[in-house]
């Protein structure tokens, strides 16, 4: 689980993959905030466009989370249309990871 307040990482704590209703996963141990699994449908969308900005955001986020606490240096957002979205190299310039964030 990531705490959308302070963005610490708690792996003993695992997310749905699927989640039809909003159910709370737990407390961050590092801030007590609550943390929610919430499902999204098209109905909350607005537009085609605003989800992919949000959910392009989202990844930038997240990654700059995972790069802060775990291995890498830096990252860049994926151009070409595999459904890989970031990838994640060390300071040489050596790709490390490829991440794909749903």
């Amino acid at each position: 689980m990531i705490c959308p307040k302070c963005g610490f990482i708690d792996i003993t704590i695992e997310i749905p993959k699927i989640s039809r209703i909003s159910i709370m996963l737990g407390k961050c141990p590092k801030c007590n905030s609550a943390v929610y699994a919430t499902p999204t449908s098209k109905i909350a969308e607005r537009s085609k466009k605003e989800t992919v900005q949000k959910g392009e955001k989202r990844e930038e986020i997240l990654t700059d989370i995972f790069v802060k606490n775990e291995k890498g240096d830096f990252h860049k957002k994926r151009e070409d249309f595999d459904d890989i979205d970031r990838e994640v190299y060390d300071i040489d310039n050596n790709l490390l990871y490829f991440m794909e964030i749903k």
